[in-house]
């Protein structure tokens, strides 16, 4: 009973901030004014990051389940395999809470 209060309430509080947020105006009136050398100098810093970041090279892996069937995807076929094998991990993993349960 007191868990379902709580629920409630949280839910209520998040509700009321979300309507809060979009009704409440920002006070756009405090922006502080920029020299063109300043923006210059933090668009090339912005510029300077994002060649650093194209240097990079990300590896990506998922798999969704569609009932019974797995549909692995990837950027590679290494992290393909080990999205693979973590999602047979968490598989296994249910199934064995799912049998403690029902003992």
């Amino acid at each position: 009973m007191i868990l379902t209060a709580i629920g409630i309430a949280i839910t209520l509080l998040g509700i009321f901030l979300l309507i809060y947020g979009l009704v409440e105006t920002p006070d756009f009136e405090q922006t502080p004014d920029y020299s063109l050398d300043e923006v210059m100098d933090e668009w090339n810093k912005v510029e300077e990051t994002r060649k650093k970041e194209k240097e990079r090279k990300v590896d990506f892996g998922g798999v969704v389940m569609i009932g019974p069937i797995p549909i692995v995807f990837g950027s590679d076929r290494k992290a393909a395999m080990l999205a693979m094998v973590l999602a047979i991990l968490l598989m296994l993993l249910a199934m064995l809470t799912f049998a403690v349960y029902l003992k």
